[in-house]
């Protein structure tokens, strides 16, 4: 692989581990439910009582009593390597609850209250802090770590005095504690509402003028992977599809969306004149598949790929939609599909941005002991997960196969007719293909709308496209059809796209003239 290539997809990868990493603390933020239970603090030989005692000693002075030692179960179950508990404390009036913490190295002291019209004020010394956006309701204020602990319990009292609100009075340990987990569980709704808006104010916090170098390339990565914080199942890769004709009509189709998820394009080469539609989706598959299960990057020489229906995502452009599987599948094993780093091999266009004059991409192919050509192998593998890909035909066979699916389509306007007079459910709408002679004297297709099927066998409705080449017709116009000169017909729903696809449209997608 060239260079260029390979220097960007791992500088793509190491940007992904770090964002996932970055929105995996997040959501353990969010997710964490603290579970105070008392504890001894003689029975952590390793802490600093230095610490722990003398804070209590000044808070003693400014009015401020221990509560006790508590262990955090949820904090420890998850981190069983550190040996760690907090110090609680309260105000003799009521006011100012007070958390103290030794982790490592890492020191903390904080105080919190409870205002009466909602609003909670927090004051804090820390060797870390959080950039994580919190709700408005809650003020923090950190203070220098040279800051005394005395003086950090008297600038919160001065913040209560002014904050034009009185404090709500905390009658002991029991209300402490509910005070801090309702403060937890309102905190972590606020975030889990705010979801991935909470990432770029928090990098730019975090990062200031070192943002957009250091932080927009990771918040980037987050937004394209939004099932990074809910947990869900990663969407499909979204790819385009460029393709390319030989002297003798085999195709060449490549991607284009892979390398933005550090994966090289994939290729097929020499495909079958009508075997476009099946290299699409089966191309779909597979990269729907490496995203999805295949964490090893770079991936795998050699890597080969078994795939079943579980594969297939749906809806999906590339197998009617309502119709899948399009054919029955016989055989119950897994179709194989080996995957080899291979040259473009070609003028590579587009692909010439990935450095080197020649690109490789992933070469689709059949298993090493596939017995068989490739048209056999990438019909079977195919219609073994449940596309009906055709016998190979060269490109010109393309007017044959759409007369005859024109013919079939025509067939079945009688069914339609009686459910459009029915009344179609919902959102559906009937869609005509009506062929027009262009001034070049070939045929261009249009679609119209129908509104109205006529006793007499015409169908009524407006043209849903202005034509290139057909002068004299405007989009929304008025046609009448006879049903002699329909081309094809559809069911389109505004929701769910075509939900009866035409025939002629998937002979358009075999043979690549969607494109």
């Amino acid at each position: 692989m060239p260079p260029p290539l390979k220097e960007l997809m791992e500088l793509q990868k190491q940007i992904d581990e770090s964002a996932r990493a970055i929105v995996k603390s997040v959501r353990t933020l969010v997710d964490h439910r603290s579970e105070y239970r008392p504890v001894r603090a003689a029975d952590y030989p390793d802490r600093d009582a230095a610490f722990y005692d003398g804070a209590e000693k000044e808070l003693a002075a400014e009015g401020v009593r221990p509560l006790g030692d508590f262990e955090d179960a949820a904090f420890s179950r998850r981190h069983p390597d550190k040996d760690a508990f907090v110090r609680l404390g309260l105000s003799d009036d009521g006011t100012i609850g007070a958390i103290w913490f030794k982790l490592g190295a890492a020191s903390s002291v904080a105080f919190q209250s409870w205002l009466e019209d909602g609003r909670e004020l927090v004051t804090v010394r820390a060797e870390t802090e959080t950039a994580v956006p919190n709700r408005p309701a809650v003020a923090t204020e950190r203070v220098g770590l040279e800051t005394a602990v005395r003086d950090v319990v008297r600038r919160h009292r001065s913040r209560v005095r002014a904050a034009g609100a009185l404090p709500r009075l905390l009658r002991g340990l029991e209300d402490l504690l509910a005070g801090y987990a309702d403060d937890e569980a309102a905190s972590a709704s606020f975030r889990e509402q705010q979801g991935l808006a909470l990432f770029e104010p928090m990098m730019r916090k975090k990062l200031g003028d070192r943002y957009d170098e250091e932080g927009e390339p990771l918040v980037q990565a987050i937004h394209a992977h939004p099932e990074w914080w809910t947990g869900e199942t990663p969407k499909p890769v979204r790819l385009m599809f460029l393709a390319s004709r030989d002297d003798s009509g085999r195709s060449h189709v490549t991607t284009a969306g892979l390398m933005t998820h550090g994966l090289p394009e994939l290729q097929m080469k020499a495909v079958a004149g009508n075997h476009c539609r099946a290299a699409r989706f089966l191309m779909g598959v597979v990269a729907c598949k490496l995203g999805r299960d295949v964490p090893e990057r770079p991936l795998p020489v050699g890597l080969e790929l078994a795939l079943t229906h579980a594969d297939v995502a749906l809806p999906n452009e590339f197998v009617a939609l309502g119709r899948y599987p399009e054919v029955a599948v016989e055989r119950a094993d897994p179709a194989r599909v080996r995957l080899v780093l291979e040259a473009f091999g070609g003028n590579p266009g587009l692909f010439s941005m990935l450095g080197g004059s020649d690109p490789e991409l992933l070469h689709l192919l059949p298993p090493a002991d596939y017995q068989g050509n490739k048209d056999e192998w990438l019909r079977a593998t195919c219609r073994r997960l449940g596309q009906d890909a055709p016998a190979p035909l060269g490109p010109a066979a393309l007017e044959a196969q759409m007369q005859a699916a024109s013919r079939k389509a025509r067939a079945t306007l009688g069914g339609f007719r009686v459910r459009f007079r029915s009344g179609l459910p919902g959102d559906h709408t009937l869609l005509i293909k009506l062929g027009l002679t262009t001034t070049r004297g070939g045929r261009e297709y249009v679609w119209i709308k129908v509104g109205e099927w006529t006793p007499h066998g015409v169908l009524v409705g407006t043209l849903e496209t202005k034509p290139r080449d057909v002068p004299g017709l405007e989009q929304g116009q008025e046609l009448r059809v006879p049903e002699g000169d329909v081309f094809d017909r559809a069911i389109f729903s505004k929701e769910q796209g075509m939900v009866e696809v035409a025939l002629t449209d998937i002979v358009a997608q075999e043979f690549g003239v969607d494109l």
